[in-house]
């Protein structure tokens, strides 16, 4: 997920959202109005702010050093 401090995704304009990047280029203009919805009405539904739950996402990410080596993970996505 990215912030962007403001943009356009799907022809709506968006200020300080909260969207998923990794097929924001697919979204259209009722797609993000849908997910800006559901993202309400999660965040209501557990009483928490969007920055809190990313807040609590960044602090339970481990650093680069703390995770396992997988040095042959590659191989798992190269045909051979």
């Amino acid at each position: 997920m990215l912030f962007h401090d403001k943009g356009h995704v799907g022809g709506v304009q968006l200020k300080n959202p909260l969207i998923a990047a990794v097929a924001e280029h697919l979204i259209d203009a009722d797609g993000v109005r849908r997910a800006l919805a559901e993202l309400g009405e999660f965040l209501a539904r557990k009483n928490v702010r969007a920055a809190e739950l990313v807040g609590r996402a960044a602090d339970r990410r481990k650093t680069f050093a703390e995770m396992p080596l997988h040095p042959d993970n590659w191989r798992r996505y190269v045909p051979t």
